[in-house]
């Protein structure tokens, strides 16, 4: 069984990979089967960060190796990859997230890492950007829309969900409305001059205008 669960996964079938890493367990859970799941290739790994792939697969990150370990639903070692990054960021993953393209995102301590297929950086954060700023200590999770290019992180600390925008999604995404351009085009005036008062003015006006009051509040 699963005593302390360390990462959860929903493969494209509906069934479910429970981990805990304390027992050295993975366990796929398909309506009333159990079944183990081998992604623990020696005893000194601890897994806390697996997502659903692409063709049903199971995507593990090896924070002892550094690379992430590609599993078929059946449970066999399908393939790997290295993402090329430095190895003292290697050891902050919290999360991965494999995207339809084979692309993928590595969240962390230090950053937010977007690698393509073959594990080659396309882009990097180290800090969120303006007006939300700050890094990425207390994000624990992280989602990603391929059809619209927005990337959620969970911040536990405030309980509250960061959305990004990706400039580079994968292809078939769909292009940001007006309203987002505008607000992006906001957010890299207030980057580079964050005194600036102006566009949090209209910032405020333009949620305000999307009935998006929440928003507008904040951004007042």
């Amino acid at each position: 069984g699963i005593d302390q669960p360390s990462a959860t996964a929903v493969l494209d079938d509906g069934s479910i990979v429970v981990v805990d890493s304390l027992q050295h367990r993975a366990i796929r859970i398909s309506g009333t089967r159990r079944t183990v799941f081998p992604i623990f290739p020696y005893p000194q790994l601890f897994v806390t960060a697996i997502s659903s792939g692409p063709d049903d697969s199971l995507w593990v990150w090896d924070p002892i190796e550094g690379r992430v370990r590609i599993y078929t639903s059946r449970g066999d070692l399908a393939g790997s990859i290295i993402p090329l990054f430095p190895k003292a960021d290697r050891a902050g993953i919290k999360a991965i997230e494999a995207l339809p393209d084979g692309s993928f995102l590595l969240l962390g301590s230090q950053g937010l890492w977007r690698f393509d297929r073959f594990g080659r950086p396309l882009w990097v954060l180290k800090r969120l950007p303006v007006p939300g700023g700050g890094g990425f200590t207390y994000m624990s999770s992280v989602a990603y829309d391929p059809h619209t290019g927005f990337i959620y992180l969970d911040d536990f600390s405030s309980g509250h969900v960061v959305r990004l925008l990706d400039r580079n999604p994968p292809d078939g995404a769909a292009k940001p409305n007006g309203l987002i351009d505008k607000i992006v085009a906001l957010n890299e005036k207030l980057l580079a001059d964050p005194g600036n008062g102006t566009p949090y003015r209209e910032k405020a006006q333009l949620y305000e205008q999307a009935h998006a009051w929440v928003l507008a509040k904040a951004a007042w």
